[in-house]
Order: C-alpha cells, then sequence, then structure tokens
C-alpha cells in the first residue's frame, strides 16, 4: 500500500520529518551499545593480567554474550512485530549498563560469564533487530541507505568508544573503567531509545509510507512466514552470514593483542581497532548505497570477497602500517554482514515477519560470533600464536564468497522467474 500524504503525527519538532528522528535516534542506540559492547578487547589484557586466564576462557565470555544477543533476539523479533521496540530498547539498555557497571566486581570466572556472558548479553539481544525493525517500518525507498546510515553508527562507537576505555582504564583502573562505560552508556542508550517508535497516528497502526517524492510502487506480495522458513534462500543466508561473524568478532576481540604480540604499544594496538571503526563508518554508507543501486545479493558477495582478501594480507604483514591497510580493507566485511542481513531478508521475504525472519538470521551471526573469540583464543593457546587462528579465518571467508555466489544465482533465478 503506498500513500501519498503524510498524516501530522508523522510531522514533529518543527516539521521535520519523523522517519528521520527515528534514524538518528536508532543510530545512537546502536553506537554506545555496540561502541562499548567492542571495548571487551580493551579490557582484554588487564582480565589476563589481574587472573591470569588463559586466553579461549577470557574470549568465552564474549562469546557467551554474543550468543544470549541471539537467542534473545529470536523472542524480542517477535515483540517487535507485535507491540514494536520502544519498550524493549530501553529494557536492554538498562540491562546492558548494569551488566558493564557489575564487572566492576568481578572475582571468579563465572562472575565474568554471568555478568558479561548472560547479562550484557541480554541486553545486547533486542539492540540491532529493534533498530533495523524501526527503520523497515518507517522505510520503503531509500531503505537500504536508512539502515547502513544506522549500521554505520557501530563503526563511530568502535571508533569512539575503546580509545575511551582505554584512558579510563589508565587513569583509573579496568573495574572503575567498566562503571563508567556502564552508566555513560545506559543512560545514552535510554536517552536515544525513548524517540523510536512505531508509525502510529491516533493510536491505530500505520502501513509504511513512500512520499511523494519518492518512487511508488506496488510491491510484490510477501511470501507467508512458513514460507519463508522453508526456503533455500534463507538458510543459506544464515549459514553465510554465520561464516561471516566468524571472522568478524575473532577479529574485534584478538586484533588488539596479536598487535600487542607484535611489540606494538597499547595505545597503538588500540588504533588500530579505532580505524576499523572509523574507516566502517564511510564504508557502511558506501555499502547501503550500492544495496539501493545493485542490490543486496551483489553488493553482499562483494563485501565478502574484500573480507576474505583482507584477512589473507593480516597473514602476509608485521608493520603498524600494513595493520592500517588491514583495518582499512577489512571495514569492509565488517560491514556487509550488520548492513546487508536486514536488506537480504527484506528484499527476498517482504515485511511480513520480518522481525522473526531476521531474529533467526541475526541468531545464526551471534553462534558464529560466538564461535570466533573462543576459536581463535583456543588455537592461540595450543600454537603460542595467531598465525594458525588466522589462517584458518581466512579459509571461512573463502567459503563465504563461494556460498554467497551460489545465492547470487539462485536469487537471479527467482527474480527472472517473477518477472515473468
Amino acid at each position: 500500500m503506498t500513500i501519498n500524504t503524510a498524516p501530522s503525527a508523522d510531522r514533529s519538532l518543527s516539521g521535520l520529518n519523523y522517519r528521520y528522528i527515528i534514524v538518528a535516534a536508532s543510530f545512537f542506540t546502536l553506537l554506545f551499545m555496540w561502541g562499548s559492547n567492542y571495548c571487551f578487547g580493551i579490557f582484554f589484557n588487564p582480565l589476563l593480567d589481574e587472573f591470569g586466564w588463559t586466553r579461549a576462557i577470557t574470549s568465552g565470555a564474549f562469546s557467551l554474550a554474543i550468543i544470549m544477543e541471539g537467542i534473545g533476539s529470536m523472542v524480542t523479533g517477535r515483540i517487535f512485530d507485535r507491540y514494536g521496540p520502544r519498550i524493549v530498547l530501553i529494557t536492554c539498555g538498562i540491562v546492558f549498563g548494569v551488566g558493564f557497571i557489575l564487572m566492576s566486581q568481578v572475582r571468579e570466572i563465572w562472575h565474568l560469564y554471568l555478568l558479561y556472558g548472560i547479562v550484557v548479553g541480554l541486553g545486547l539481544s533486542g539492540s540491532f533487530v529493534g533498530t533495523m525493525w524501526a527503520v523497515a517500518n518507517w522505510f520503503t525507498h531509500r531503505r537500504g541507505k536508512m539502515m547502513a546510515i544506522v549500521v554505520s553508527s557501530v563503526g563511530v562507537g568502535t571508533m569512539l568508544m575503546p580509545p575511551i576505555a582505554n584512558r579510563l582504564i589508565i587513569d583509573t583502573g579496568w573495574r572503575n573503567a567498566f562503571v563508567l562505560v556502564g552508566w555513560g552508556a545506559m543512560i545514552l542508550i535510554v536517552l536515544s531509545a525513548i524517540f523510536i517508535k512505531t508509525r502510529t497516528s491516533n493510536g491505530e497502526t500505520l502501513p509504511v509510507y513512500e512520499t511523494d517524492k519518492e518512487k511508488t510502487h506496488q510491491p510484490s506480495p510477501n511470501p507467508p512466514l512458513r514460507e519463508a522458513l522453508r526456503s533455500v534462500r534463507l538458510w543459506l543466508i544464515c549459514g553465510i552470514i554465520m561464516l561471516w561473524a566468524v571472522g568478524k568478532y575473532a577479529i574485534l576481540i584478538h586484533i588488539t593483542p596479536y598487535a600487542i604480540e607484535m611489540g606494538l604499544h597499547a595505545t597503538q594496538a588500540t588504533n588500530i581497532l579505532a580505524v576499523i571503526g572509523g574507516a566502517t563508518f564511510a564504508t557502511t554508507i558506501a555499502l547501503g548505497m550500492s544495496v539501493d543501486r545493485f542490490g543486496s545479493y551483489r553488493t553482499f558477495t562483494v563485501g565478502l570477497a574484500v573480507m576474505a582478501a583482507s584477512l589473507a594480507w593480516l597473514l602476509s604483514t608485521d608493520s603498524l602500517w600494513g595493520l592500517y591497510v588491514f583495518a582499512f580493507a577489512f571495514s569492509f566485511g565488517y560491514s556487509c554482514g550488520p548492513v546487508l542481513m536486514p536488506s537480504l531478508v527484506a528484499e527476498a521475504f517482504g515485511l511480513e515477519g520480518f522481525g522473526t525472519l531476521l531474529g533467526i538470521v541475526n541468531l545464526c551471526a551471534c553462534i558464529g560470533c560466538g564461535i570466533g573469540p573462543a576459536l581463535t583464543g583456543y588455537l592461540f593457546d595450543q600454537t603460542g600464536n595467531y598465525t594458525s587462528a588466522f589462517t584458518a579465518l581466512a579459509f571461512l571467508a573463502v567459503v563465504s564468497v563461494l556460498l554467497s555466489l551460489v545465492l547470487l544465482q539462485l536469487q537471479d533465478r527467482l527474480a527472472s522467474r517473477d518477472a515473468t
């Protein structure tokens, strides 16, 4: 359904279209939550120094958090489909902040797994699916670009939050740094999420619309949710996203310790993560624009290919400038998952059951995210270096590219069939 006149409820704040308030609120919600979460790599070495745990065991807490995020997103996706995202996002922000604050009291390994693995993980559970649901609810045309803008916040958060956390650790110690990051994140997430709502007017939910200035078209009927769950495309997407996530999160957690192992100063090592975050802001926007022009599936394949190439480069470089080159190239792969997951689902299956389907894909991503850091830590503990771990990551990245080519051909064939 296309509505060419925007009701008064869609405009607020001196006539500014409320859709862009949704984009801004979603942007800052993800920025503060995921930027804080990616600080775990900065807390990694202080935790190792304090308690003497192995890298595999310490990484496992982050892995558990991501898996809990995926499991929780299955539940929150259903809630979003029925009730909208605002209350869930506010609740998740509070739970996330409390988990970070309580991390200051860690004394035993089970404390780490309970507080970070479970509490922080549950706090993360509504963030990605909820913000993507909100954007999909308010946009049809330019949806890819708007989702990319929101997802780019994760790159901004990765650029801003780890250096802040590193400075706080140096100045106040890691325990106080957890408290300060937790309080700051909780307050800012809640303040941002307050502005996220479902499109409503006089208490009635409105359909997603396009304005007069946008292209108008009648979308093809959405397949029933049950049909989507039986689709080969859905499970190919899930498998590829899982492989992508193994590499992404292994790097996010282990690139700083890896750089320190190479002999770099902790600040230089932290800056590599910041470069990934800063470059991701630009690459995310570029990917979003590519989605609107070339489609999700082609863009996804290219992003995965660049990620595979960056991991191969990482195995061959041993200098700071080489790591910066890796960080820039890796940002394309870093971005393609969160930018394209929602678009892949929406392009293939429409918006019927969108929250549920995205929750399923996100769960598969989180399983991969959980495997990556723990597997990398285990291989390091077994070999004493990161060579075998990064070689495995590069191999899995190549497999994901090959599978994405299969998915692309399948999608093109189905699109051609529908066109005739």
